[in-house]
């Protein structure tokens, strides 16, 4: 295996984990969101994921 193929191995596999980890944490979100929603009905869940969104782009771009 020469360099190029061993840096496109590495490429592709860390691409795996990247994919795998976004797999894992929209699944986690979707399911706190459900039960969210279960619990404070879809109006407030609504808010306070806005609210919540709002803060983490203002840190972000702060």
């Amino acid at each position: 295996m020469n360099t190029t193929e061993a840096q496109q191995a590495v490429a592709y596999d860390q691409a795996l984990t990247l994919i795998t980890d976004h797999d894992i944490v929209v699944e986690t979100a979707v399911a706190l969101i459900d039960v969210l929603v279960r619990q404070h009905g879809p109006d407030e869940t609504n808010r306070v994921l806005q609210t919540s969104i709002s803060r983490s782009v203002e840190k972000i771009f702060a």
